[in-house]
């Protein structure tokens, strides 16, 4: 089961993004909290294997956390949900340690679509997020 932690400023978001989460069959836990440094607080416990950051936050950007996320939970997947979706944006977001990076205005479908996938049994020879 994939223990989900979404990080998005957007109260109306997290909590839509939270529900259709925990609809995913596979994901198990889901908590929501709002800026980078509740984030961080989290992941000092039990490590999350779904990250799911909005990238501009009260208390900064997601990019600048992404190397110190990598460190703290090398095997979770980081997916970025952002309105900035620039080439720009998704480029650095990927380079900086991003697993994928999604247009919340025009990419939730596709979103979802990526968390079910990874959501998938440790026996399914397909599920990615089971690879090295």
């Amino acid at each position: 089961m994939l223990k989900t932690l979404v990080v998005d400023d957007s109260e109306l978001i997290r909590e839509r993004l939270a529900d259709h989460l925990r609809a995913v069959p596979g994901v198990g836990e889901v908590e929501a909290v709002a800026t980078l440094s509740q984030l961080m607080d989290r992941i000092q416990g039990a490590a999350p294997s779904l990250l799911i950051l909005d990238q501009h936050l009260p208390d900064g950007n997601a990019v600048q956390v992404l190397g110190a996320l990598r460190k703290a939970a090398p095997a979770a997947r980081i997916f970025m949900l952002s309105n900035d979706a620039s080439q720009f944006s998704r480029a650095r977001c990927l380079k900086a340690g991003a697993d994928a990076f999604y247009d919340k205005s025009r990419e939730f479908e596709q979103l979802l679509d990526a968390v079910r996938t990874h959501a998938r049994p440790p026996h399914n020879p397909l599920s990615p997020l089971f690879h090295s």
